[in-house]
């Protein structure tokens, strides 16, 4: 499996569902001390406590939904210049994540971005995109993040920070809650691809502000 494919289904399969809001976010937000929540808190369990956190890993649990993914994988940490943006990335031959943070030159650290569904191309910055792509028996399935917040608490020379978004299939638009944690992972420049795609991607979508942060721990 290829986190490219992720980072590309974010053109790609935005279509499949309507953009889940609208509105801009404070950019003055403080980090969270917990993590969010989605905007349909009945249907789906709480959202889990952060992991704890390994060195040079993404950590995962994720509660709800068919499959549950539960671990920790080694992860990478790169960034474009232009247009400023992170991308965390993990993969195994069963699973693959991505962590797409569309920053802006006046950002600082540490920030909250919050997760954006759009129907097409990439979000305005500040804002955050998850994909997760997962093999079972059933075939593959592929995620993107439709609520939720990513907290960046540093950036250079190594990158740490925490997620808790809800995902929602692209095909069955089943949901899950996904709460992770990235520690201690170098940073190096992006593939000119990647950065290249990010280009291609014309801004289209203010992030989603229906998620509000409510519970967790702290990164260790």
């Amino acid at each position: 499996m290829t986190t490219r494919s992720v980072l590309v289904c974010f053109l790609l399969t935005a279509a499949c569902e309507g953009n889940q809001g609208d509105a801009s976010i404070d950019p003055d937000s403080v980090v969270s001390e917990e993590p969010a929540m989605t905007a349909n808190p009945t249907e789906l369990p709480p959202m889990p406590e952060y992991p704890s956190a390994r060195r040079g890993h993404l950590v995962v649990v994720t509660a709800g939904g068919t499959d549950t993914i539960q671990g920790n994988w080694p992860a990478s940490a790169q960034v474009c210049q232009e247009p400023p943006a992170l991308l965390v990335r993990a993969e195994s031959p069963d699973v693959g994540f991505v962590v797409l943070l569309h920053r802006t030159a006046e950002d600082t650290i540490p920030r909250v971005y919050r997760v954006a569904a759009t129907d097409s191309g990439f979000p305005i910055p500040p804002a955050a995109q998850v994909g997760v792509q997962q093999v079972t028996e059933r075939g593959v399935s592929g995620f993107r993040g439709v609520f939720g917040t990513v907290e960046l608490e540093a950036l250079e020379p190594r990158a740490a920070g925490r997620i808790a978004v809800t995902l929602r299939e692209l095909e069955s638009s089943e949901s899950r809650q996904f709460a992770a944690v990235f520690a201690e992972l170098p940073v190096q420049p992006a593939r000119p691809e990647d950065c290249e795609t990010l280009r291609g991607g014309a801004p289209n979508e203010e992030p989603d502000s229906s998620a509000s942060p409510i519970g967790g721990q702290s990164l260790e």
